[in-house]
C-alpha cells in the first residue's frame, strides 16, 4: 500500500512532467494568428458539403446567438460539444435543445447529452457512446448515400478545476485515463463496423502528439490537409501566447476535403469552431 508521502512524490512527479510538457510546446508550437476575415463565405454547392464544429464551453449565451455567428457559411451539419446549461451551481445538460430548435428553422435537432448535431437532413439513426459524450446520426443524402456523421468529446485528461488534493489528482488521472480510453474504443469498433461515407468531428482534447488521435489520422483523412486551408492554426489557446489543435475532422476516404479553416468566436467559447467544406466520391 503506498504511504501518503509516496502518494505526493507520485503527483509532484507527474504535476513536473506537464509542466515541461508545456513548456516544451510553448517552444515549438505557432503563435495564434490574428483572426481574419474569409475570402469568401464556405458557401456549399451542388454536391459539396459544409460541417463545422464547435466547442461552446459549458454554454451560456443564447441559441441565436450562437446560429447567427454560422449564418455566413451556409452549413448542412454543425455539431456542438459541451452544450450545457451553465446554473449557479454547475452544469446540467437538461437543457438547450428547446431553445435551439426555436432558432434553426427547417433544420434537424439531435442530441446525447452535451453533444447536439445540427442537420438539413432528418436523421435516420442515432447511436449514442459514452456519458452523453458522443453520437452517431445517420443521413440519407439526395445523390450520395448515407453520411454517417460521429460528433465526439472526449473528456480531458484532469479536472485541474475540481482537484484539492495530491491524492484526489492520482485518482483523477488514472480514473479519466480509462474513461478516454474506453469512448474511444467504442467509437472505432463502430466506424470499423460501418459501411457508410463517414465525418468524425469534435473536441478530442488531444494534440497530433498524442496517441487518442493516432487511429484516426492512420485510417482516416485529416481535413486540416485540404489544398484550400485559412487561419488554420490551431482551435484552443492559452491566453493570447500558444494555440493547439485539438479539435478535428476526419473524414472516410470516400470523401475528399476541399476546404478547412478555423473561425474565432472569443465572444462565445474558449475554441474556435472548424468549418469544412467536402464532396463525396470522385
Amino acid at each position: 500500500m503506498k504511504t501518503k508521502h509516496q502518494s505526493l512524490l507520485l503527483a509532484t512527479l507527474v504535476i513536473a512532467l506537464i509542466s515541461i510538457t508545456t513548456l516544451l510546446y510553448m517552444v515549438r508550437t505557432p503563435r495564434v494568428l490574428e483572426a481574419h476575415e474569409l475570402a469568401s463565405p464556405l458557401k456549399a454547392d451542388n454536391r459539396n458539403y459544409t460541417a463545422i464544429t464547435f466547442n461552446t464551453e459549458y454554454w451560456h449565451h443564447s441559441e441565436s446567438e450562437l446560429i447567427g455567428a454560422f449564418n455566413d457559411y451556409a452549413y448542412d451539419f454543425i455539431l456542438l460539444q459541451e452544450h450545457l446549461e451553465k446554473t449557479q451551481t454547475g452544469y446540467t445538460s437538461t437543457n438547450r435543445i428547446a431553445a435551439l430548435e426555436a432558432v434553426v428553422g427547417n433544420y434537424f435537432v439531435s442530441a446525447n447529452g452535451e453533444v447536439v448535431t445540427v442537420s438539413r437532413y432528418p436523421s435516420m439513426l442515432q447511436k449514442n457512446f459514452g456519458d452523453g459524450t458522443a453520437m452517431r446520426t445517420d443521413y440519407q443524402l439526395a445523390e450520395d448515400g448515407i453520411l454517417s456523421i460521429y460528433n465526439v468529446h472526449i473528456p480531458v485528461h484532469l479536472h485541474l478545476d475540481l482537484l484539492s488534493t495530491p491524492a484526489e489528482f492520482v485518482k483523477d488521472l488514472y480514473n479519466l485515463t480509462d474513461v478516454r480510453q474506453s469512448l474511444k474504443s467504442e467509437i472505432i469498433a463502430d466506424i470499423e463496423n460501418n459501411d457508410n461515407n463517414i465525418l468524425v468531428a469534435g473536441d478530442f482534447n488531444t494534440t497530433v502528439s498524442m496517441n487518442t488521435v493516432n487511429w484516426f489520422r492512420k485510417n482516416m483523412t485529416d481535413a486540416y490537409s485540404a489544398p484550400n486551408c485559412t487561419n488554420r492554426y490551431g482551435t484552443w489557446s492559452l491566453g493570447d501566447v500558444i494555440s493547439w489543435r485539438i479539435d478535428y475532422v476526419f473524414l472516410s476516404p470516400t470523401i475528399n476535403p476541399e476546404s478547412y479553416c478555423t473561425i474565432d468566436l472569443p465572444d462565445i467559447s474558449d475554441h474556435k469552431a472548424i468549418a469544412s467544406v467536402f464532396y463525396i466520391g470522385e
